[in-house]
């Protein structure tokens, strides 16, 4: 009598840890899925969020748009890397259009930032 109650202790024993092995990877496992899960839905958030600049030429006027959700601060506008001072620090909100006369047309370059990135976008020839 004595051999069987030790017998079924360490089969329960057994039963036991092989239960507790199959938690901890079942939560391992679901841990990951939420961590990637999470990921994916802040950069879609950051995605959706960002501020967007849509920049077009209108005869010798320049028309920057920001067409995003967020506030964006333009860093830099140069025209075949000459700067653009009047966009220099310049801050557009959502919706809004600033636009600026031209003297000459060229390779565009824009760096600018939201709240939490900074961005770079190159137009050829324009």
């Amino acid at each position: 009598m004595i051999a069987f109650n030790q017998f079924a202790i360490a089969i329960s024993l057994i039963i036991i840890a092989v239960t507790l092995i199959i938690g901890i990877i079942l939560i391992a496992a679901n841990t990951a899925k939420i961590n990637k899960n999470l990921t994916k839905n802040n950069q879609l958030l950051e995605t959706v969020n960002r501020p967007f600049l849509t920049i077009s030429l209108h005869k010798d006027k320049l028309a920057v748009k920001n067409t995003g959700k967020t506030q964006a601060t333009i860093d830099l506008l140069s025209i075949d890397d000459v700067e653009i001072a009047d966009f220099s620090g310049l801050v557009i909100n959502p919706k809004q259009e600033v636009i600026v006369k031209i003297e000459e047309s060229g390779n565009l370059t824009v760096e600018y930032h939201g709240e939490t990135k900074s961005y770079r976008d190159k137009i050829s020839a324009i």
